[in-house]
């Protein structure tokens, strides 16, 4: 599993951080929307979110199976969105990529 933020939310941390480099956000930003940064995949606008989500690749954790499958029952009342085909295929893509820390370039 993997957390996400709402886009807007994740983006005023960003703010908060960058102070008043709002050329920088944007590029961030940017980047971001076009699915650039191997540690963050992002979901585009739903009607829950408007201005989307953002899902963490860094701060993945692991959930008892025995706990996920009490959700099952009500999935279809408290799904927020999923995934088109091209979605599917790119989520694996890039955790993948970023597990596999193939941009390095060090030897560990």
């Amino acid at each position: 599993m993997a957390p996400i933020t709402e886009y807007e939310a994740y983006e005023n941390k960003l703010l908060q951080r960058l102070g008043e480099d709002n050329d920088r956000l944007s590029v961030i930003g940017e980047g971001i929307k076009a699915q650039r940064y191997s540690s963050l995949f992002f979901l585009p606008p739903h009607h829950v979110a408007k201005s989307g989500f953002v899902c963490h690749f860094d701060e993945a954790f692991s959930f008892p199976t025995e706990e996920l499958r009490s959700y099952l029952p009500d999935i279809d009342q408290t799904r927020i969105c999923s995934l088109d085909y091209f979605g599917y295929y790119l989520f694996p893509v890039k955790l993948s990529y970023h597990f596999c820390r193939l941009p390095e370039e060090q030897q560990r």
